[in-house]
């Protein structure tokens, strides 16, 4: 996956915040944190850009791709054990969906833990434009 945009800001060396066009296809369905027609997202900066240039971003697609099942096949794998477990264990289905909401945000840990020790889920730019 590569886009194209703009450096905001430079918060320490290795690291810049771009600000990059919505794509189309993203659409708005609530799950980031964009709001309007831009979103600004913090990658590594291995070529030392400064503020106000265009740069290409990269993230391979393997990457990508595992970083969204992380994101979306993990918590909906807990929630689904938690509403299962909790039918299994008392029979109602109510029971099964409070348990499933209350498994739902451990199935975003993996991801906060895969994020925080490595940083291979993290955007790199590759080139100026």
């Amino acid at each position: 996956m590569t886009e194209l945009g703009v450096v905001v800001e430079v918060p320490r060396p290795g690291r810049a915040v771009v600000s990059f066009r919505r794509n189309p296809a993203c659409g708005r369905c609530g799950l980031c944190a964009a709001e309007g027609e831009e979103m600004l997202v913090e990658v590594e900066d291995p070529l030392g850009v400064l503020p106000g240039q265009r740069v290409r971003v990269a993230m391979p697609s393997g990457l990508f791709l595992r970083a969204s099942a992380l994101v979306y096949l993990v918590p909906t794998l807990t929630f689904l054990s938690g509403v299962l477990l909790g039918y299994v264990l008392t029979g109602s289905e109510l029971v099964g969906l409070g348990l499933g909401v209350a498994f739902l945000p451990l199935g975003l840990v993996p991801a906060k833990i895969a994020t925080r020790r490595s940083g291979k889920f993290t955007p790199r730019i590759t080139a100026l434009e």
